[in-house]
């Protein structure tokens, strides 16, 4: 039988915490689970804008280049990159990969095949929004990592 897991967050045994949670602390990745909360709706609000073909301007140009990818790390980080262990070095390139695969897929007529849904035009700028999206993630999540470390020495 097993013991249940001590109530306070500093009293949780390392072997038993997420590889995030223990690189950067429970109580930062709870904040930054609700500040994530905003970028989810803002992908909603920009799929709903971009199905009903609602020009809102950059919003719809360049805002689901932007928080799409931020909602990725952050659920990739969080939850599948977490459990097996990888970095913030994999997360990032699994998105920017499946980013510029997406918008790569955009210079081609798949009109009649699977990738039909992917319609759109390719947009070189989009790329360079992903790009800088993720190297901010991977900024943030590199930070968040020195700073723990600091403070468990």
């Amino acid at each position: 039988m097993t013991e249940p897991l001590p109530q306070s967050d500093d009293a949780v045994p390392p072997d038993r915490l997420s590889a995030l949670d223990a690189a950067f602390g429970r109580r930062t990745v709870r904040w930054l689970d609700w500040l994530v909360l905003p970028v989810w709706g803002l992908v909603v609000l920009v799929g709903i804008l971009q199905t009903k073909r609602i020009d809102a301007g950059w919003l719809t140009a360049y805002g689901a280049d932007v928080v799409s990818p931020i909602a990725l790390w952050w659920g990739l980080r969080r939850t599948v990159f977490a459990r097996i262990r990888a970095g913030a070095e994999l997360a990032a390139s699994t998105i920017l990969l499946g980013s510029f695969a997406w918008e790569w897929s955009q210079r081609f007529d798949l009109s009649g095949t699977v990738l039909d849904y992917a319609k759109g035009t390719f947009d070189p700028f989009d790329l360079l929004a992903y790009l800088v999206t993720m190297a901010a993630c991977y900024a943030l999540d590199k930070y968040l990592q020195r700073r723990q470390e600091a403070r468990a020495v």
